[in-house]
C-alpha cells in the first residue's frame, strides 16, 4: 500500500471515530440528568465490588474514565485520597461536580478528556476505573492503551461493561440491537476479546466475572431517549428474534406486566506488570 492510499484510509478512519464522539457527546449530552438518577448506574451491585476490587487506600490517586454523571467517582471518593472524573461530555461532567457537591465530597474533580486520549503523564494514578462505558468508545485498543499508560506499575485495572458471549449469533444480534437502539454504541465485546486487549498493554488478569443484569425494557428505552416509532421496532425484534436469543437474554413478557430481559455483563481486575 503506498503512502497516499495509506493517508487517505487514516483521514477516513479518524473523520469516522471523530463522527463517533460527536454523537456520544450528543446522546449523552441530553440525557445527563436521567443518570444523575439512574438506578442502573447508581445502585447497582457491581458498583460494591468494582470498589472492593480496587482495594482503595487512602493515599490513592484514581482516574474514573467516562464517568458519566460520577456514580463510580462518589463511591470510591471516601477511600482515597483524590478521584478523577473525567469524560467527553460537559453536561455529564457538570451533573458530576454538582453531586459531589451536593455530597460534600470534595475530593472529585471532573475533568474534560477524551478516554483514548488521556490528558495525564504516563504512571499517574494508583488505579483506573472504567464502568459501563467502554461500548461506546470508537478506538477500544487505544483506549486501553491509554489506561494502562497512565497507571502505575502494580496498579489496578477495573473495567465493568456490557459484554457479548463467544457466540456469532448472540453477538451480532445483541450489537445490532444496542446500535438500534443508541447510534453512539460501538460494540460489546466478548470475554475472549477482553483479555486480548488488556494482555496486549501489560494488564495481567487475575480476576473475571461474566453476570446477568435484568433490565425493564421501558427503563432501558428511557435511558436512551429513543422516540416512540424506533421503540415499537426495538419491541418487536426483540420478541421475534428466535428462541435461542430469547432463551439466552431471559426475554420476559406477561399479561399487563412491563417486558423484561437479561444483558451480559463482565467485571475484570488487573494488575500492571
Amino acid at each position: 500500500m503506498n503512502s497516499v492510499m495509506s493517508d487517505e484510509l487514516e483521514g477516513k478512519r479518524m473523520e469516522a471515530e471523530n463522527m463517533m464522539k460527536e454523537a456520544v457527546k450528543k446522546q449523552f449530552g441530553r440525557q445527563a440528568r436521567l443518570y444523575t438518577t439512574s438506578s442502573v448506574h447508581a445502585q447497582s451491585p457491581d458498583l460494591a465490588e468494582l470498589v472492593e476490587l480496587v482495594e482503595p487506600k487512602p493515599e490513592f490517586l484514581v482516574l474514573d474514565i467516562a464517568t458519566g454523571a460520577g456514580h463510580t467517582a462518589f463511591a470510591l471518593a471516601p477511600y482515597v485520597r483524590k478521584v478523577i472524573a473525567s469524560d467527553l461530555t460537559f453536561p455529564m461532567l457538570k451533573e458530576a461536580q454538582g453531586s459531589a457537591g451536593n455530597r460534600s465530597l470534595s475530593n472529585v474533580i471532573a475533568f474534560a478528556t477524551d478516554a483514548e486520549y488521556l490528558a495525564f503523564k504516563n504512571e499517574t494514578f494508583d488505579a483506573v476505573t472504567c464502568r459501563v462505558a467502554c461500548h461506546h468508545f470508537s478506538n477500544i485498543r487505544r483506549a486501553v492503551h491509554e489506561m494502562a499508560r497512565v497507571l502505575k506499575l502494580q496498579g489496578d485495572l477495573v473495567i465493568v461493561d456490557n459484554n457479548v458471549p463467544d457466540d456469532e449469533e448472540l453477538d451480532r444480534f445483541v450489537n445490532a440491537f444496542e446500535k438500534l437502539r443508541d447510534p453512539s454504541h460501538a460494540r460489546c465485546y466478548t470475554p475472549t476479546e477482553w483479555k486480548s486487549f488488556l494482555d496486549e498493554v501489560g494488564i495481567a488478569v487475575d480476576y473475571c466475572e461474566l453476570s446477568k443484569m435484568t433490565l425493564p425494557f421501558d427503563l432501558w428505552i428511557r435511558n436512551a431517549g429513543v422516540p416512540p416509532d424506533r421503540e415499537e421496532i426495538l419491541k418487536t425484534r426483540l420478541l421475534t428474534s428466535g428462541d435461542r436469543i430469547l432463551t439466552h437474554m431471559n426475554v420476559i413478557q406477561k399479561d399487563d406486566q412491563p417486558i423484561s430481559f437479561d444483558l451480559d455483563r463482565i467485571i475484570i481486575h488487573g494488575v500492571k506488570r
